[in-house]
């Protein structure tokens, strides 16, 4: 997979999909540096092979400290666990879904 270098720093803030090399000078920061924070999983980032992307509105997003959705359900997961009424709400919803909650394996 051959990766497509910026010729300057304005084609680069353009783009909406960065390779690492692009993500970086967005930043401004070194590559190492960069690469270091996806490969922890610090910052929002997509790997396809060996190769790096990411989306210029998530390096935003992550910038302002703002928390993904995804984030949110991981904080909040467990919150609700005393709730008496969760065990009436999956009833419900498996008995809307026409199924039991646990299901026999499958032969």
């Amino acid at each position: 997979m051959k990766v497509q270098s910026s010729k300057s720093r304005n084609t680069v803030v353009q783009k909406e999909v960065f390779t690492l090399k692009e993500a970086a000078q967005f930043l401004r920061v070194s590559e190492e540096s960069l690469r270091e924070l996806t490969d922890s999983g610090q910052i929002p980032c997509r790997k396809i092979g060996n190769e790096v992307r990411l989306l210029r509105d998530a390096l935003k997003d992550w910038l302002r400290g703002e928390v993904s959705w995804k984030e949110h359900l991981i904080a909040i997961s467990g919150k609700y666990a005393d709730d008496e009424s969760l065990a009436q709400i999956r009833k419900d919803i498996y008995r809307r879904r026409g199924r039991a909650e646990a299901q026999e394996k499958w032969l």
